[in-house]
């Protein structure tokens, strides 16, 4: 099987360092990502243990507990003595059943975090429909704006205006304890925002919806503001859920 050389990586931006929240999982996800796009291909060889920790600035330990994620989603096998392997089954292209994985091994997980993120987000909607400044609006709609032509970007444009959009409505709340809530998520839900992004359909819903929250905010209605923020959030977690339960044949 062959090997991948983690310097072919490791200098050419393909991966980044990972700060100190959740590492393992954020380590396993851009591992994912680069299974998903062909960076690391079926039957590869993954780096060893100490070459990945320098890659991406974190502890052995914690590459230990990525590939023990990604074995327990099916997207690597471990063969004792001779390393990580990329599953045979997974190739570029299979973006949904390989994301599928991931909101297998975290489904508990992500759906308390959008649980809490609904709450945030609609507190934040509300009180930015108060007190948006005509900066914060031109923030929104411009993310707004390149959401309208969606379909043609990319899947990592389409995930940093996803971002985008709702650091936007957080930070137009002018709440110092709800814009840190909503930064701590926006750094914990990294993974799993790829992850439910690729699920059918979810990529133009969440589009769609933007639009119509940032069009409260801009109208000041509060009310509709906080409603739309938690409807978009409570959509997500039920696609989610029923993704699990019907699973990618």
């Amino acid at each position: 099987m062959p090997d991948v050389e983690a310097g072919r990586f490791g200098g050419a931006g393909v991966f980044t360092h990972v700060k100190d929240m959740r590492l393992a999982q954020q380590v396993a996800s851009q591992l994912i990502d680069a299974i998903s796009k062909g960076k690391l291909r079926a039957g590869e060889r993954l780096p060893a243990q100490d070459q990945l920790a320098q890659v991406f600035g974190v502890s052995r330990a914690s590459i230990r507990e990525a590939t023990r994620i990604l074995e327990a989603t099916g997207l690597v096998t471990v063969q004792h003595g001779k390393g990580a392997f990329v599953h045979a089954s997974y190739s570029a292209g299979e973006a949904l059943p390989i994301w599928e994985a991931w909101l297998k091994a975290f489904s508990t997980e992500v759906i308390h975090l959008l649980e809490v993120r609904k709450g945030v987000e609609s507190s934040s909607a509300e009180y930015a429909a108060q007190r948006a400044t005509q900066e914060d609006l031109r923030v929104m709609e411009a993310t707004v704006d390149h959401d309208r032509g969606g379909l043609l970007l990319t899947e990592d444009e389409s995930l940093n205006l996803d971002t985008e959009f709702h650091a936007a409505v957080v930070n137009a709340s002018h709440n110092p304890l709800l814009i840190r809530l909503g930064t701590t998520l926006v750094a914990a839900l990294s993974a799993d925002r790829r992850a439910t992004m690729s699920l059918p359909g979810r990529k133009e819903r969440s589009m769609q919806q933007h639009q119509e929250i940032f069009a409260a905010i801009k109208a000041g209605n509060t009310e509709d503001a906080r409603r739309l923020a938690a409807q978009h959030i409570e959509d997500v977690r039920v696609a989610v859920i029923e993704r699990l339960s019907h699973p990618h044949p």
